[in-house]
Parts: structure tokens; C-alpha cells; sequence
């Protein structure tokens, strides 16, 4: 039988297909993140995990990279741009952003925040997007918050 091996585990669980650079397995066999892709920090989410533990923040917790988004912001950004580039599309877009999984406050205030720096060096507009404006409950909704942000300039 075959011992197995850390670049077994990353083709097990397709890592570089989904985790763009942005996340491995090291040499210990623990997941990693590495914010800024290549040239930025390399950190061991288990070691980070037992550190915040030892401060008493317990598990589960919810650890954001707003490094990450921006990133994908930009890509999807590069991306359209290209294509506009590629077929001489001349008219106006807006570059989206779906927020259908992850609607918490700091992910979309991160995502508007980004989005505003983009539209500033390009032709179009950038929008964040949620399949969840519905008011529930009498509470008002992400769209609702999404159209305070953009009455206030954050598009």
C-alpha cells in the first residue's frame, strides 16, 4: 500500500481548482491561506486556530481575508475588461459581484468599499448583487442596505 502524501490529499480535494493560489496543504498537512496569493504571508489555519484558542475565542469562528475579495473583485474586473477589450464592446456595464451565499455586513461593506476603487479606473460601474432583498420579518434586507450604500455615492 502506498503512503500517502500531501499532494494526494491536494488532488483529493481538487485545492488548486478551487483555492486559486489562495489556499494549500503544507508539509504538516494542514490548510493554509495565502491572502495576498504569492507574495504575501503564508498562514497555517490550524496553528492560527489553536493561538486564538489559547486567547479563549472558541470554535466555531469566522475568519474573513478581505485580501481574497478584492482579489476576485479585480479578476472578474480584468476579465470583463479584457472581453470588452477582445469583441470592442464600447458600451456602458456593471461589473456584478454576487453576494447569494455570503450576505454578513463586513463581506459586503468589503465587496461596496472595492467596488467603488474599481469604478474609479474604469468606464463602468461596479454593483454588488443579492438574490435576498425581501424584508423578513419586518426587518429590512441586504437589498435595503445595498441601497442606503449607493444613496450615499457607494456604487
Amino acid at each position: 500500500m502506498k503512503k500517502w502524501r500531501i499532494d494526494d490529499s491536494r488532488d483529493l480535494y481538487n485545492v488548486k481548482g478551487w483555492g486559486v493560489n489562495f489556499f494549500d496543504i503544507n508539509e504538516k498537512g494542514h490548510a493554509t491561506v495565502h491572502p495576498l496569493k504569492d507574495g504575501g504571508p503564508d498562514i497555517d489555519l490550524y496553528e492560527l486556530v489553536q493561538e486564538l484558542s489559547l486567547r479563549d475565542v472558541s470554535t466555531p469562528m469566522l475568519l474573513r481575508f478581505p485580501d481574497i475579495l478584492d482579489s476576485r473583485i479585480e479578476k472578474i474586473n480584468e476579465c470583463f475588461n479584457k472581453s470588452r477589450t477582445e469583441y470592442g464592446f464600447n458600451g456602458s456595464y456593471y461589473s456584478i459581484f454576487p453576494i447569494k451565499v455570503n450576505q454578513q455586513r463586513a463581506v459586503l461593506e468589503e465587496i461596496v468599499s472595492h467596488g467603488k476603487k474599481i469604478q474609479h479606473r474604469s468606464r463602468g460601474r461596479f454593483q454588488a448583487g443579492t438574490a435576498c432583498g425581501a424584508r423578513e420579518h419586518g426587518q429590512p434586507g441586504f437589498a435595503d442596505y445595498l441601497q442606503r450604500l449607493q444613496g450615499r455615492g457607494l456604487h
